[in-house]
């Protein structure tokens, strides 16, 4: 049974595909289910309807920022 269902959110998976509305199942800090409807009770329930949920996208934004950071910090100190 997952912690918490994020419901009703426009689904941003970051593949370039249209959102969808979808809800997401999380299980501690794992995605347990990205399906059209989750209907469990027992659980902190988060209605997100008129927000975009991105799951997986942040964190690949996130990663190829600081390895962009890294790499030109590494260029600019080869210049001094």
């Amino acid at each position: 049974m997952p912690d918490m269902v994020i419901m009703n959110g426009l689904v941003i998976d970051g593949t370039g595909t249209p959102g969808v509305r979808a809800d997401i199942a999380i299980t501690g800090d794992k995605i347990e289910a990205i399906e059209p409807e989750i209907n469990i009770q027992d659980c902190i329930r988060i209605d997100a309807a008129g927000k975009i949920v991105c799951p997986a996208s942040l964190t690949r934004i996130r990663t190829r920022t600081c390895r962009s950071s890294a790499t030109t910090t590494r260029k600019f100190s080869n210049l001094s």
